[in-house]
């Protein structure tokens, strides 16, 4: 079942609350779970339907710790992961999820925040599945599923604005 649950790291096995995406938005399957740079709020991509869910975490007023599901965004079809990242940019920090679309053979960025489409969407290889995100040099590494290969993406144009452009691509595309 689509259900997040949060626990204390201190007694792990004690469950202090839980958020059935199932209930709340029919979502079958959970793909992905990521947190938001400097906050406490969850990222969490499932399937069917295809969407990213921002859940925030806060107290009631007895001082319990409740899941809410503050924001949600209808994605690509075939969602297959997410990664965060924090990218400094001419303008300052800037956030973005990136959310490897499998069966568009594409990846798309959005703010986390507002879960809105941002500047980049990239189409280069097949079946995109797994993504990191490296901060410090402002890269993101997409593995090809179907292609057998690694697309290599600069998260920053020269003049620094956040710009998704291919790089480079590991390995020899499988026909």
């Amino acid at each position: 079942s689509a259900v997040v649950v949060f626990v204390d790291v201190q007694a792990p096995d004690k469950e202090l609350g839980r958020l059935d995406l199932r209930q709340e938005l029919g979502a079958h399957k959970i793909v992905d779970a990521a947190l938001v740079p400097d906050g406490d709020d969850l990222l969490v991509l499932v399937r069917n339907p295809d969407a990213v869910a921002r859940i925030v975490f806060e107290p009631d007023p007895g001082g319990v710790m409740q899941a809410r599901l503050a924001a949600l965004v209808g994605v690509c079809r075939g969602a297959s992961a997410l990664a965060v990242g924090r990218l400094q940019a001419a303008q300052g920090a800037v956030d973005r999820v990136f959310v490897s679309c499998y069966d568009e053979n594409r990846v798309i960025a959005y703010d986390p925040q507002s879960l809105t489409q941002t500047d980049a969407s990239a189409r280069e290889g097949r079946g995109p599945h797994a993504i990191v995100v490296d901060e410090t040099k402002a890269r993101l590494y997409v593995a090809y599923f179907l292609d057998d290969t690694i697309g290599v993406f600069s998260l920053l144009a020269p003049s620094g604005v956040p710009r998704m452009q291919v790089v480079a691509r590991l390995g020899n595309p499988r026909q």
